[in-house]
């Protein structure tokens, strides 16, 4: 069994956070249900839902305007988006790649990427894959066949955490910033690919891996902060260019840890054409790990569940 196995139950952590998110929608029906023309007799199937199942990531999406809407008085945005969300949640969800457009996602996609990009100012980084989505999807689907067979903790992860795969490509306008996958818990079930980045299986699979991580420790601090140094003090990030706050470097060591931890299995399974190619991702993460470890070791105030899983990175990162 990997380290990161342990790390949480993915199934457990993605009820909590749909059991935290109905709470809050109750809350506000206690407070301002007449300003969303919302009871609790029309709130009570969604909360069912969400306490039940996955739902559709724009539930969560509406919610993150919703709440600003009803704090700056713009009641009747709010009561839309209450409605909005009222009718997603009903709606069966289940896992499916789809490709980043307005076609597809309508409102959503200006809603997305603005919140999953909300640290980049800009335009946005995102514009819609177009021919480029058949291969991607295609070098999805044989990446998660790749990461059942290497690492099932993941693959359960995946299945719980997610329920929508977004792909798109960059924005090849010079005041927009590059990405290459995102994740935001403010739009929880969903990811985002570049495909420009990721043609190829192994790098789909990191992709993957890459961003259920992400996923997976954003879940766990919605319970309990990992880190807790202010977000206006920024460092050095073993994964960008820019200094990023210490939770941002905290997650992209985690993430560096798993992947060689991934990538070592990956090998241990056997020999095959993508093996130089795995190879070479584990010799460039490895020094990117132990210099993010380094300064998380030095300058992060962690909780203790943040100093545990700054321990299982070292003991991935090694090897076991």
């Amino acid at each position: 069994m990997t380290v990161f196995a342990s790390i949480a139950d993915p199934a457990e952590l993605d009820a909590a956070v749909r059991g935290r998110l109905a709470e809050s929608l109750a809350y506000l029906v206690a407070k301002a249900g007449p300003e969303l023309g919302t009871d609790d007799a029309r709130l009570a199937p969604v909360v069912a839902a969400l306490r039940d199942r996955q739902v559709h990531p724009g539930v969560f999406a509406r919610y993150y305007d919703l709440v600003p809407a009803l704090r700056s008085g713009g009641f009747d945005r709010a009561a839309a988006l209450m409605d909005e969300i009222l009718v997603l949640a009903g709606e069966p969800v289940a896992f499916a790649v789809a490709p980043f457009s307005p076609d597809e996602l309508g409102d959503d996609a200006e809603r997305f990427a603005r919140l999953m990009f909300a640290e980049m100012p800009g335009p946005s980084p995102v514009l819609p894959p177009g021919d480029a989505f058949p291969a991607a999807a295609d070098h999805l689907g044989a990446a998660r066949a790749v990461i059942a067979a290497v690492d099932p903790a993941i693959e359960r992860e995946v299945a719980a955490l997610l329920s929508r795969v977004y792909v798109g490509v960059g924005n090849p306008d010079p005041a927009a910033r590059g990405f290459g996958g995102v994740t935001s818990f403010m739009v929880w079930g969903a990811t985002l690919v570049n495909s420009d980045g990721h043609r190829s299986v192994p790098r789909m699979a990191e992709f993957l891996v890459h961003e259920i991580t992400h996923a997976l420790l954003f879940g766990i601090a919605a319970a309990e902060p990992l880190v807790l140094n202010p977000p206006h003090e920024t460092y050095a990030s073993p994964l960008r260019k820019d200094p990023r706050p210490m939770d941002g470097v905290f997650h992209a060591m985690v993430v560096c840890a798993r992947l060689i931890e991934f990538f070592r299995s990956w090998l241990a399974g056997g020999e095959g054409e993508d093996a130089p190619a795995v190879r070479d991702r584990i010799a460039d993460l490895t020094p990117r790990f132990l210099d993010g470890h380094r300064l998380v070791g030095d300058q992060a105030r962690l909780s203790e569940r943040g100093r545990h899983i700054h321990e299982l990175a070292a003991q991935a990162a090694a090897g076991g």
